[in-house]
């Protein structure tokens, strides 16, 4: 769980870790300074430190679908609609086959892959070992989070993430997710069809008349 400096008591007694790299830190929260965390020098090996803020913002997302348990997700990969959906179970860097996905939701019996991306979006290796697998797997995007504030705050996170763009990596063609997907991108397929209809008699219309305006 991620401890607030605020709300940490001072020194080694806040017996907090860094969310990196998993050593102790001190918290220092009791002069003129502002609040902050520092490394325990008995400890701390910076070559095995890779702290940033979005390492705590790649954290914190996980954190808040976890305690949420819903999510905002497309249906349909043709002008999407977006559909708030609620997970029964969810779990967090848990092992799936040669990979370790960020989420994996249950929803009414269906598994959803969730990704948070931060820096770095999922590889195309990763995208087609999903599709082949017939994974639903959704990829939040998170880069444009502003980090304006001096902490991030698990509001402001949450409050992001009803608004990040998401897109399917992979969808299962069997499920209530594939069903819908279907449904829509076959209204919208339909939809564009007659517009092409209409266009191509009114092209025709067009080429008509042009020897007499000739």
């Amino acid at each position: 769980e991620l401890l607030h400096i605020d709300d940490a008591k001072n020194g080694k007694a806040c017996k907090a870790t860094c969310i990196d790299c998993g050593y102790p830190l001190i918290a220092k929260n009791g002069g003129t300074v502002a609040h902050h965390y520092a490394h325990d020098p008995e400890f701390y090996k910076p070559e095995e430190c890779n702290w940033q803020p979005e390492t705590e913002l790649h954290l914190m997302a996980k954190m808040v679908i976890a305690a949420d348990k819903n999510l905002r997700i497309p249906i349909g990969t043709i002008e999407p609609i977006f559909k708030e959906i609620h997970f029964e179970s969810i779990e967090l860097e848990k092992r799936l086959d040669s990979r370790i996905p960020d989420i994996t939701a249950y929803a009414n019996g269906e598994r959803v892959l969730i990704e948070v991306a931060v820096t770095h979006k999922c590889d195309s290796a990763k995208i087609l070992e999903m599709k082949r697998a017939y994974n639903n797997c959704v990829e939040i995007d998170l880069s444009e989070f502003s980090f304006c504030q001096q902490t991030i705050t698990l509001d402001a996170v949450r409050n992001f993430i009803s608004e990040a763009p998401l897109i399917w990596l992979s969808i299962s063609p069997v499920g209530e997710i594939g069903r819908l997907t279907y449904l829509h991108n076959l209204e919208h397929q339909r939809s564009l069809a007659t517009s092409v209809k209409e266009l191509k008699a009114e092209r025709q219309s067009i080429e008509a008349i042009m020897p007499n305006l000739r």
